[in-house]
């Protein structure tokens, strides 16, 4: 049996190598989003489908928890939230969709 101090060194490397490969997607859209985050003066809605959904509301609590309102809304609602844009019962001015 292998010692589990050397186990639990492998596991750490194996994850340092994982998100040092995920160096090369922080693009010029990323540098976008968090910038439209960072300077927004409403509220940010994220939305999402299956584990990106996951993710999302994930996102939501962080900013949530640093400041800034967010809110999770399901695609199967964004239709609705379209609507009330369209008929000017929501301010669009206020809200930042990602």
């Amino acid at each position: 049996m292998e010692n589990i101090r050397d186990i639990a060194i492998q596991v750490i490397d194996n994850e340092a190598n994982s998100i040092l490969g995920l160096k090369h997607l922080l693009t010029e859209d990323f540098t976008k989003v968090v910038e439209l985050i960072y300077n927004s003066k409403g509220n940010v809605i994220v939305s999402g489908i299956g584990k990106s959904a996951n993710i999302g509301q994930k996102i939501v609590a962080t900013l949530n928890s640093t400041g800034t309102t967010a809110v999770f809304l399901k695609p199967c609602d964004t239709y609705s939230f379209n609507q009330l844009v369209k008929e000017h019962r929501i301010d669009r001015e206020n809200f930042y969709v990602i």
